[in-house]
C-alpha cells in the first residue's frame, strides 16, 4: 500500500500493491483487492468438484498457514522476554511466570500440528491420495522470500506507528525504521 509518511512515499512488500491498494471514491474501500479475495475464494472453492484430495490438502494448507503465523509471533514474544536491552513493558494483565510455560506449549502446538497436518489420510501413498500442502507451503515459502529479496527490502519501509506526545495532544508520526535506528 502506498501512504505518505514524513514527506516519503511507503510502499508495502506485495507484489502490485498500487495496483489493489486503490480506494474506490464511490465507497471508500479497496474494491479491487476484494473482488480478486472473491475471485480466488471462488475459484479454491471449484476445487472440491475435481477432487476431495486436492480440497483436503487445501484445507491442510490453511491451517498449516494459520498455525505457522500465529506460531511466529509467539516465538518472537518468547525470544523477546530474554532481552537485556529493551524489556517487555506488560500489560495491565499478563500470565506472570505462566506465561512463558503457555508460549512454550503453544509453540509445541503449532509444531506439532505443522508438522503431521501435511500427512496423507489414507495409506497406501499414491501421487493421486498424497497430500501436497508440504510443497505448497514450502513453494509460497520461498517465492516470499526470493521476491523479497528481490523486490520488497527495497521498497517496504514498515508501519506507521502513531505516538500520542504526552507534552501535547499532536500526534507523531514515526516509522518503526525511524525507531530502529534512534
Amino acid at each position: 500500500m502506498k501512504a505518505q509518511a514524513n514527506g516519503k512515499s511507503v510502499y508495502s512488500g506485495l507484489p502490485f500493491s498500487d495496483f489493489l491498494s486503490h480506494i474506490t471514491p464511490s465507497n471508500k474501500c479497496p474494491t479491487r483487492t476484494t473482488l480478486l479475495t472473491w475471485l480466488c475464494t471462488s475459484l479454491l472453492s471449484l476445487i472440491n468438484i475435481g477432487s476431495t484430495t486436492a480440497f483436503n490438502a487445501l484445507l491442510s494448507l490453511a491451517t498449516i498457514g494459520f498455525y505457522f503465523s500465529y506460531g511466529i509471533p509467539i516465538l518472537m514474544f518468547s525470544i523477546r522476554r530474554f532481552s537485556r536491552d529493551r524489556p517487555i513493558e506488560f500489560g495491565p494483565w499478563n500470565m506472570g511466570r505462566l506465561g512463558f510455560a503457555v508460549n512454550i506449549l503453544a509453540m509445541a502446538f503449532c509444531t506439532f500440528l505443522i508438522i503431521f497436518l501435511p500427512f496423507p489420510v489414507i495409506l497406501p501413498v499414491t501421487a493421486q491420495n498424497m497430500n501436497y500442502a508440504s510443497v505448497v507451503f514450502l513453494g509460497v515459502i520461498l517465492f516470499s522470500l526470493v521476491d523479497w529479496v528481490i523486490r520488497g527490502r527495497k521498497r517496504y519501509t514498515g508501519p506507521i506507528r502513531e505516538v500520542r506526545s504526552e507534552a501535547s495532544s499532536d500526534i507523531v508520526q514515526q516509522t518503526v525504521l525511524e525507531e530502529k535506528i534512534s
